[in-house]
């Protein structure tokens, strides 16, 4: 079975020649029935272990988080609806990356 899922654009946060920390996202999301997403980070184009599995359940709104302590200079983040009983739909989503902290 087909499992669909999205990749989001390149994050622009953080600073453009440093690296970089993502820290939290944070996916909006409306449906009808069960859902369970699977959220993982994408540094500089690859997976970051591990994956975060979050369920939702009839009639449970609000925005689905997730932290992360991925770093590394480009971040993106998969979505994946692993299972679901009706219809889901994504909407806006927002992440929070931080400069890495650097000491002299």
């Amino acid at each position: 079975m087909f499992t669909p899922y999205l990749v989001s654009a390149p994050l622009r946060a953080g600073t453009p020649q440093g690296w970089n920390r993502l820290r939290r996202f944070s996916q909006r999301l409306a449906h009808e029935g069960t859902v369970t997403l699977t959220l993982t980070a994408l540094r500089d184009g690859s997976e970051v272990s591990p994956a975060l599995t979050r369920t939702r359940a009839l009639g449970e709104v609000g925005p689905v988080d997730g932290g992360f302590a991925a770093t590394g200079t480009t971040f993106q983040v998969k979505i994946a609806v692993t299972a679901f009983s009706a219809r889901v739909v994504l909407s806006d989503a927002v992440a929070w990356v931080v400069a890495h902290r650097s000491t002299r």
